[in-house]
């Protein structure tokens, strides 16, 4: 989670909802201080108050922090959805000798399977 994106964020939901720093501090239980720190991305804020300020501003934790709200959301791979030339090499990797497998899994930085 990078700081300063979460804070534009934070800044950017409150501000459509037309609040000063203050008013909307007071609305999340905190102080107009810790706010302005988060919206300049100086502290980043602890998921409990993030949680708060999503409820607040209708929006969901995965606004602020750009993550996909579901697995089926995450990527092809979690979804199971590959193209062709996917599927073939996966069946290629399947098909190499130990070794060659492994020399694979190196050069992907991809932990081996046990």
């Amino acid at each position: 989670m990078d700081k300063v994106s979460i804070g534009r964020k934070i800044r950017a939901a409150r501000q459509k909802l037309g609040l000063s720093q203050a008013e909307f501090a007071d609305r999340i239980g905190t102080s107009p201080k810790s706010l302005s720190s988060w919206e300049r991305g100086a502290y980043l804020v602890d998921v409990v108050m993030l949680n708060t300020i999503a409820k607040e501003t209708g929006m969901t934790l995965n606004d602020f922090t750009d993550t996909p709200s579901s697995e089926t959301e995450a990527s092809p791979v979690k979804r199971g959805r590959f193209t062709e030339a996917e599927k073939q090499l996966i069946e290629k990797i399947r098909c190499l000798r130990a070794d060659k497998k492994k020399a694979v899994y190196v050069f992907f930085g991809v932990r081996e399977d046990k």
